[in-house]
């Protein structure tokens, strides 16, 4: 889905079928200018992308016409849109696609509320059918078909339908595997001191730990100048220290399983600057080191924010090297970084976010051999837990099940062999979960963006920035068995994302507290709102180690 800022709506009147309600599914239809009455056309991949879509009067399944996603570049992710009403309840939407003859690629679709897996396309004509439960009836329910191949090329769809269906039957029980054999709850993210003043409370409420932001905040950060003195290196770091006690608390009252979390906040180095990926390939080592002497278990990498970096064709690499150079050099790199952090700290789990595979462009694919290759060179063995986002909003549960697969097959498909095989073995997902926290774009009559706001029925159409609403984002029931598939479907760790403090609320005398420490905090007014009123009620939900399992 995109946001309402990007649309290109065409003004066109949508021509429906007697039993298929989706207009023009088979693109028969063209206004003048040769586009399809009924649908729009989006670029849903990288900001600066280049992808289009157009119509096929050469190819087709049935009728004359097909439609066309095609990605000019790696990351872009191009495709059409329309929109449907749909009632209350599972629906089964179908499409036809093929690739190029001689080429495979990948496509998914977009059904109201959630994305289908990443399908594998064949020059031939196949049939594919993504399931949706809906909680309550849409007006306006986005159908979309995009080419998410990762790759420059063109996918063609025809013929798409749309159904009532049944959801498979779910069966909600007690979990009763070991509890070391039970996946870990992390909360996604906290102030690590606030976090262990009340680990025995967060320990209750079933989570075993929590990412921490601000400490090693971006690659190219210097964990130990964090407490504003980067002279002092070691045991006698200020905020060394500070952390150290704080997972010390943590470990007694059960919370075993504290993040260190680093992003890509900042552009990479190009592949060929020695003294850049020196300078982060050390950063990764002292933060490995800092993790090891503080006590973090974890340490996961975010690699969302220079997503266009992914791109062969991205500008910064000025069309120097070929996109298997390119793949190559950024492998080694990444696998001396990721060679140097596990020498450092050999008991350390790794944890990537998001999916990358199902997300980005070929370079990501090229990281994360690159951190595998390092943990091959070590002889680590504790493999690699791959974060789920597109899960945020899913809550069926076979639809959670199907999502994860997509992730293990299409990170397979695109490593290299031998890293394949170490993800095959030792590689697990983590799905993520995101209940509470709210917010929406605003955007002018011309939809134009403006800012982030609330609930309208609490905050109306003021811009008051995105984190000023804890609210549910759906409701408990509908949490309940999102979170019991998130604990069946996931390996070693599950997760919530909890958009700031979402989980929890502080007096304005601990905010004061908590600012003194060396690890910054969130914006105090995020801080000192209040949680939903039934907060309890979710708190019971993450304790209960509910799992579900599906009929066949």
């Amino acid at each position: 889905m995109r946001w309402t800022a990007a649309f290109a709506l065409l003004l066109v009147t949508p021509l429906f079928g007697a039993d298929n309600p989706i207009p023009n599914a088979s693109f028969e239809t063209l206004d003048q200018a040769g586009w399809a009455g009924g649908w729009g056309r989006y670029q849903w991949g990288a900001e600066d992308a280049k992808g289009t879509q157009a119509i096929d009067a050469t190819v087709a399944r049935t009728g004359r016409n097909s439609l066309q996603g095609i990605n000019e570049t790696a990351t872009a992710r191009g495709g059409a849109y329309t929109h449907i009403p749909l009632a209350k309840g599972t629906w089964a939407l179908s499409f036809w696609a093929k690739a190029a003859p001689g080429q495979t690629g990948l496509a998914r679709c977009y059904l109201a509320t959630a994305y289908s897996r990443d399908y594998r396309i064949t020059d031939q004509w196949q049939e594919f059918t993504f399931r949706n439960e809906l909680f309550e009836a849409v007006e306006r329910a986005e159908i979309n078909v995009q080419n998410s191949s990762g790759s420059v090329g063109t996918i063609w769809f025809d013929d798409l339908a749309i159904e009532p269906t049944k959801e498979p039957l779910a069966s909600f029980i007690p979990d009763r595997r070991p509890l070391d054999s039970q996946p870990r709850l992390l909360y996604f993210s906290t102030h690590l001191m606030s976090w262990a003043d009340e680990a025995e409370k967060w320990h209750a409420r079933g989570f075993a730990g929590a990412f921490i932001d601000n400490v090693y905040s971006d690659i190219w950060s210097d964990v130990w100048a964090v407490d504003k003195d980067p002279a002092t290196r070691g045991e006698d770091d200020r905020l060394l220290q500070e952390c150290k006690a704080a997972n010390a608390k943590c470990l007694r009252a059960g919370v075993d399983s504290n993040v260190l979390k680093v992003a890509f906040y900042t552009d990479l180095p190009d592949p060929w600057d020695d003294a850049g990926y020196a300078k982060i390939t050390t950063n990764f080592r002292e933060a490995a080191r800092f993790a090891r002497l503080a006590g973090f278990p974890c340490l996961a990498v975010d690699t969302e924010y220079t997503a266009y970096q992914f791109d062969p064709a991205w500008k910064g690499y000025g069309g120097k090297h070929t996109p298997e150079e390119l793949a190559a050099r950024i492998q080694e790199r990444w696998a001396a970084i990721f060679e140097g952090v596990i020498r450092e700290y050999p008991q350390v789990d790794i944890l990537t976010l998001p999916e990358g595979a199902i997300h980005y462009g070929p370079l990501w694919a090229a990281i994360f051999a690159g951190m595998i290759e390092g943990m091959q060179r070590t002889a680590y063995t504790r493999g690699t837990h791959e974060l789920t986002e597109s899960t945020y909003q899913m809550r069926a549960p076979w639809a959670i099940s199907e999502f994860c697969q997509s992730v293990r097959d299409v990170t397979s498909e695109k490593l290299p062999a031998e890293q394949r095989a170490y993800w095959q073995k030792h590689g697990d997902i983590a799905v993520g979960c995101w209940p509470l926290g709210y917010y929406r774009a605003i955007t002018d009559k011309d939809g134009k963006f403006l800012g982030w706001s609330g609930r309208k029925e609490t905050h109306g159409d003021q811009i008051t920035g995105s984190y000023a609403d804890k609210s549910e984002n759906y409701p408990l029931d509908e949490f309940r068995r999102q979170f019991a598939a998130a604990r069946s479907f996931s390996g070693k760790y599950c997760w919530i994302y909890g958009h700031g403090t979402a989980w929890m609320s502080y007096t304005p005398e601990q905010v004061a507290h908590y600012k003194q420490a060396s690890q910054s905090s969130f914006p105090e007014a995020n801080w000192v709102l209040p949680t939903v009123p039934n907060i309890a009620d979710y708190y019971q939900v993450t304790a209960g180690r509910q799992t579900v399992t599906l009929a066949q």
